[in-house]
């Protein structure tokens, strides 16, 4: 699988939601109510362009959520890069509640002109670039099952505001996902294989040198306690960033990444994908 909601597939948008048959929350009824209650009001508010809507979250999600950022928290010390652990502190994140997409939308657009969007689930690669191209970041609220707290077979609110909206905080790389966003826009089929193999390495499972050490700005890392702890472990091939290595390596979505690229800085993960899209040109 080395594609994000199959980038090529005929573009829609479906109107009632769709879960994998390994879903760990298919058996219990009264999270898949939940589910799908999500599901309606963030398509709902999306497509009508309405301001993200307030959640009352239950006893059982606002515990789902303590349990795992506060893991996460103590990762973070160990792996994650400054861009990230300044972004989330500034942010305010806390492991007592999950926080609401409108209050850290306010603080994000002061900072760096980036605004939320409420997402029902994994929405296709070109939804999602089109939004980016527009400095808008989707963002499921919805928990994973407790069933299996470690493991989500699509984003929640974990992945989405723990991995993905720290960094958003700083506008230099606010201005990556823009810059990525906008390239998609003009992309044949070929290059936006390119663009999500570039996307994969980077704003999901990329890796930064900072002082002589190998730290984390990937959310795809930085939301997941299994992959942290993967990379901890010294299993995965760490390699230096070369963009025409990133563009010939494939993933799988559904394994532990074997292979990371480290990048100098952010400012050389710009240049990367200036370089790509001259190329395009």
């Amino acid at each position: 699988m080395d594609s994000m909601a199959e980038i090529n597939a005929p573009w829609v948008d479906p109107e009632e939601p769709h879960f994998p048959e390994n879903h760990p929350g298919l058996a219990d009824v009264d999270y898949m109510r939940r589910r799908r209650m999500f599901f309606y009001l963030a398509r709902d508010h999306r497509l009508r362009g309405l301001p993200s809507p307030q959640i009352a979250y239950v006893p059982q999600e606002t515990h789902l959520w303590r349990e795992i950022s506060e893991r996460l928290d103590a990762l973070h010390v160990q792996t994650a890069a400054a861009i990230y652990r300044e972004g989330k502190r500034a942010l305010g994140l806390s492991s007592e509640r999950v926080p609401q997409l409108g209050e850290l939308e306010r603080i994000l657009l002061a900072r760096s002109g980036v605004r939320l969007v409420p997402a029902e689930g994994l929405l296709h690669g070109k939804t999602y670039f089109e939004l980016w191209g527009d400095r808008i970041m989707p963002c499921t609220q919805f928990l994973r099952h407790d069933d299996q707290p470690e493991y989500t077979p699509e984003p929640d609110v974990i992945h989405d505001v723990i991995g993905h909206v720290p960094p958003l905080m700083d506008p230099e790389y606010a201005s990556l996902i823009e810059l990525i966003g906008q390239a998609a826009r003009r992309a044949t089929p070929d290059q936006l294989e390119e663009l999500v193999r570039f996307y994969w390495f980077t704003i999901e499972f990329g890796l930064l040198e900072e002082a002589g050490e190998v730290r984390v700005l990937g959310a795809g890392i930085l939301s997941s306690i299994g992959e942290t702890e993967h990379y901890l472990s010294g299993d995965a091939r760490i390699v230096d960033f070369a963009l025409d290595h990133v563009l010939a390596t494939a993933f799988d979505t559904t394994e532990l990444q074997p292979t990371l690229f480290c990048a100098p800085s952010l400012q050389a993960i710009m240049d990367a994908a200036d370089e790509l899209f001259a190329r395009w040109n």
